[in-house]
Parts: C-alpha cells; structure tokens; sequence
C-alpha cells in the first residue's frame, strides 16, 4: 500500500518505469485498499494533458480485470470514480464512456453504490456553479447533464423492477437493493443541492449578483429535464418513491432556481408535495417551512407571473392545500392571503 502510494514519486524522475511497475501491480494486485492507491497514483499522472490517457486505461482494465466492483464505500476521496468520470467527461475517452454503458449501467442493481458515487463526483465536479470560471465549463456541464441523464435512466426501470418485487417477497435482500438503488436518485436531488449557497438556517439563498444569476439559470435550464424526469418516476402510483429527506433537499433546491423560471419551478414543487405526501412529507415543520419560503418569495417578487397563468396559480394552491389539511396554520394562512391577492 505504501509504494503504491509514492509511485507518482517515481513517475516524477522515470516515467516509463512507473509505468512497468503499476501495469505489473494492476495484473497481480488483488487486494481493494492497494487497488485503491494504484487508481490514486493514476489520478496524479492523469490530470495535466491527454498523452497519459491510453496508459491509464490500460492500468484501469487490468485491475477491473481483476476486481470488476470497485470498492464500495462513500467518502471525500474515490479516486476510480474521479478517473473514470474525468476520462468520460472531460477526455470524451471512448473506453469510460463504453464502460459506463455496458458494465455499470446495465446492472444498476448491482452497481447502485458505484453509481452513487459517480453522481457524487459528477455534479461536484462539472455542475458546481462555483466553477463556472473555468474555460470549459459549460461544455462539461453539458456532457455531465448527458452522463447523469443516463443515469437515471438506466435506474428508473431497476426500481420499477425492484418495487414489483418487494411486494411479492417483501425480504431484507431485496428491500437493501431497494434502498440502494433509490440512493441513487436521492444522491442526484442532494447534491444538487449542496452545490449552492446556503444561510445558515439551512435555508437555500437565491443568487443576488447578475453573473451568479446567470450562472444559476443556465444550470437550471440543462437539468430541469432531469429533474422533472425524476419526479415523474415518484408520481408513478405503482412504484413510485420520493421519501421525505429527498423532498426537503429538492424543495430547497427548486427554491433556489426561482428567479430563472417561476412557473415551472411553481409547477415542479407541487408535484415534488403530492409525489412524497405518501410517505410523510407533509408532516414534517421543515417542509412546511420549505413550502412556506417558497410561496412567500413567488408573493414578493413572482406576483405577475402566478397572476396570468392559472395553472401556475393552481399549482401553488395545490402545493398549501397538501399542507393546510393537515392543520400546519402557516399553509392555512398562506392560502388565505392568496385568495385575498389572486382571486
């Protein structure tokens, strides 16, 4: 684990050398946490230019060869998730983007936590409004969007599968591959909301300068597709899922995208309520707050826009309603305040 941790001190004075000596290691190495520190090594040589990229995969095929699940955990450093999605984003690399397909998308079951885990690093690496200074950023998003796209696409279906099953053989197996399938999905929603800006009251803040602004609905308009791809799943009365933490992080979140399209986000929030209400959502304070911060920022700067569009409007009444039956007094007064100003 130790010299394969100091190969890329190696690589610094010979090259070819590094190079013998991690393909040797990736065709004899079995054990995870050396594998581990091999794929670190080549995230090192990896980053500067495109000239590595072949030798990369070679090493990368060899220890899958070998080892075809990488090592399943969550953490700040996974250096195969960083690899594969730099090669496939950012390199456009042919060998990531077939792997991608034919391995891992192909058994979303299986691979649930890896997938997981790209979702983490694709939106934290290409989505993150924060890096919008970097010269290829959009293009990046843009492929990023594609890659988490298929993601969901890919574990949409796994689910439906899963949800029938479940009801026939309600055992801890198959109700765990429920659950780690799902993560997939809420990783998407949650790490879409940790990419922006917050107050310290856990409340999302929306952006006050133009360039964030910008930044902000640029972002919102290349994942709203997916968004909307995964509420949809969740409004499916036969197996659909959005559980309450999900909801709370997307409601933030679609909060936060206000400013860039009210309508669809108004629209998008009432479905995110009735899609979870099955599963609680509604009976939390914090989602009555969520609901609440939303409605009182379409109140204050969005009037016009709920004014001319009745489906908008009865989208937002929708939305209080889920909330008010259940007796939340804010709801309730927020409905009234809209009858008094829209009808």
């Amino acid at each position: 684990m130790i010299t394969a941790m100091h190969l890329p001190n190696i690589y610094n004075k010979k090259p070819d050398r590094f190079w013998q000596i991690i393909n040797e290691r990736a065709e004899n190495e079995s054990n995870l946490i050396v594998q581990e520190c091999l794929y670190s090594a080549l995230s090192y040589v990896l980053r500067p230019t495109k000239e590595n990229d072949e030798n990369t995969v070679q090493v990368m095929t060899k220890i899958l060869e070998k080892t075809t699940l990488p090592e399943q955990k969550m953490g700040t450093v996974d250096p195969f998730s960083f690899l594969i999605m730099g090669l496939a984003i950012v390199r456009q690399n042919q060998w990531a983007l077939n792997t991608i397909d034919e391995e891992f998308l192909r058994d979303p079951i299986r691979y649930a936590n890896l997938l997981t885990r790209f979702v983490t690093k694709i939106i934290k690496g290409y989505i993150d409004p924060r890096r919008a200074q970097d010269t290829d950023f959009q293009e990046n998003l843009k492929r990023a969007i594609i890659l988490l796209k298929k993601i969901a696409t890919a574990t949409i279906p796994a689910m439906n599968e899963l949800g029938s099953t479940f009801k026939e053989q309600r055992t801890e197996k198959v109700e765990q591959e429920l659950r780690n399938t799902y993560a997939v999905l809420d990783q998407i929603i949650s790490s879409l909301y940790f990419t922006f800006p917050h107050n310290n009251n856990n409340v999302s803040r929306p952006p006050q300068e133009n360039e964030d602004k910008d930044i902000h609905c640029l972002i919102f308009n290349e994942v709203y597709p997916l968004m909307q791809q995964i509420v949809d799943f969740a409004n499916d009365s036969e197996n659909g899922l959005m559980f309450a933490p999900t909801a709370h992080d997307f409601m933030q979140l679609l909060t936060n995208f206000l400013n860039c399209d009210p309508k669809r986000v108004i629209i998008l929030a009432d479905d995110v309520a009735k899609s979870s209400e099955r599963f609680g959502y509604n009976l939390e304070s914090l989602a009555v707050q969520d609901v609440v911060k939303l409605v009182e920022i379409v109140l204050a700067d969005h009037r016009d826009v709920v004014r001319d569009d009745e489906d908008c409007l009865n989208s937002l009444l929708n939305l209080l309603d889920i909330f008010a039956k259940t007796g939340w007094s804010d709801a309730l007064k927020l409905v009234w305040r809209l009858d008094e100003v829209f009808r």
